[in-house]
């Protein structure tokens, strides 16, 4: 290796170091305003806000996936970029950006039939700015991830929702505005997070129509557009069911309740997640550092997100009044339930970055798809019991899929069936751990009529502990 490759590499890893540091950052401070978030914005609206918000956000989202066709991770996995891959990149966000918004706009009134409610109607009209706003952001956004400036970008997010969440979010709803200070707000910090992203990235504005470069960011955007799609519908087929039949203030509770455990383990999911693409791509022609690294990460992230969610299960009393407030109680049982699903649901992260990190995407879309299949049978067979139904079957669909994704993903790469064994049992039994010392205290002072704040920070002190010693 000469001294200029190995400069490279040493740049490269310096790099990613750097970016790591500053994910964790921003997964820690932001988990803290969003925490402050939600503990005030929670009793200043009603379920009802947040069930049409989530309606909103289904219909939105499944336009996002068609209007964003993949552009950024495009821009971010080719090889070399050009000033005319950059000026075509921002052609095609911002044309689907207003195209998909328009079309949004307009088939807005569908809705009714998916959700039999008309209040959702103007929610999803005004919410489709969002959608506008960010056909604008995504090279800017993408750009600043490609270059590893992560810490503009961290500077960018942290602002743009200081701005939105807590300045406009709060001020509005504390005025009486609603939902409409929900829907606000997001539109709010898209646009500050676009125009400070773009002052970061400073990259051409002048558009470029051109077959030829579009042809290489769509033909890896649309791919990466279809296998993100299907999954969508894999993660939302449940609010969808609560949505249509059972109503806006159910799926309020419910989809808080989804938040508050996805509040603080998604973003650190996401955080790893990002960085293992990088390095499984790197090493794919290294099958035993591949298959060293997969289970190395399975035990790290899963010895955090087990501990972590199972005891959010055990303290679901306490943390639903402690951040929610009492007008959430009914979401207590729902939460104990959607805390255990998130775990496997987060850990299987890890099989789908393999796949697609190894290039083996008809695997993935294969898995995903047989997923979506599972998870409409026992929709069907447990809707009766309604949100009880709907959450335990979303749990029973994670814990299979689980398995057999982590199935598939140990058999490609070979690995001894005992270590796998090993390494999830240590995870599954820190989980029972803390879901045990958790619902114990929870118990106890219930019975003894102890402070929920004294409560709940023994609850937090004995998760720590777990996940520290184990």
């Amino acid at each position: 290796m000469d001294a200029k490759t190995a400069m490279t590499k040493d740049n490269v890893v310096t790099k990613t170091i750097h970016g790591v540091k500053w994910n964790y950052i921003s997964v820690i401070v932001t988990s803290i305003f969003q925490l402050i978030h939600t503990a005030i914005i929670s009793r200043l609206l009603d379920p009802a806000a947040f069930g049409l918000l989530a309606m909103a956000n289904i219909v939105l989202r499944f336009g996002v996936y068609f209007s964003r066709m993949g552009i950024g991770p495009a821009l971010i996995q080719k090889p070399e970029v050009s000033d005319e891959d950059i000026r075509a990149g921002f052609t095609l966000s911002v044309g689907l950006g207003v195209i998909f918004s328009l079309i949004i706009i307009l088939a807005a009134p569908l809705a009714r039939f998916l959700f039999d409610s008309r209040e959702v109607i103007p929610v999803i009209r005004v919410y489709a700015l969002t959608m506008l706003i960010n056909g604008f952001s995504i090279v800017a956004i993408s750009l600043l991830r490609r270059r590893f400036r992560f810490r503009e970008l961290f500077i960018s997010e942290l602002v743009s929702y200081f701005l939105g969440s807590i300045v406009v979010g709060i001020s509005m709803a504390y005025l009486g505005w609603g939902v409409w200070s929900l829907v606000y707000a997001s539109i709010t910090q898209g646009l500050v997070l676009t125009i400070m992203a773009y002052l970061f990235s400073k990259h051409s504005l002048r558009l470029l129509f051109s077959r030829q470069v579009f042809r290489p960011l769509l033909s890896f955007g649309s791919r990466v557009s279809v296998i993100s799609f299907i999954e969508y519908l894999n993660y939302n087929l449940d609010t969808i069911f609560i949505g249509r039949f059972l109503g806006v203030s159910l799926l309020g509770l419910y989809s808080r309740a989804y938040q508050l455990v996805y509040l603080p383990t998604g973003k650190i999911t996401t955080s790893i997640s990002s960085v293992l693409l990088s390095s499984f791509s790197e090493i794919q022609r290294t099958i035993w550092k591949v298959k060293k690294a997969y289970l190395l990460s399975i035990e790290l992230l899963g010895l955090v997100i087990f501990p972590l969610t199972f005891s959010i299960s055990g303290a679901a009393r306490e943390i639903v009044l402690v951040i929610l407030g009492d007008n959430w109680i009914d979401s207590i049982q729902f939460l104990r339930i959607i805390a255990v699903s998130i775990s496997f649901i987060l850990l299987d992260n890890i099989n789908g970055v393999l796949l697609e990190a190894m290039g083996w995407l008809s695997a993935k879309i294969k898995l995903v798809i047989g997923r979506l299949i599972l998870l409409s049978i026992t929709l069907k067979f447990l809707f009766r019991y309604e949100l009880y139904g709907i959450s335990f079957a979303v749990l029973i669909t994670s814990i299979i899929c689980y398995i057999c994704d982590s199935y598939i993903a140990n058999k490609r790469l070979g690995q001894k069936k005992k270590e796998v064994f090993i390494i999830h049992s240590k995870i599954i039994v820190s989980g029972i751990v803390c879901l045990f010392c958790t619902r114990l205290i929870s118990w106890i002072s219930y019975q003894m009529n102890v402070n929920l704040f004294v409560t709940l920070s023994l609850e937090i002190i004995v998760g720590i502990f777990v996940i520290i010693y184990c």
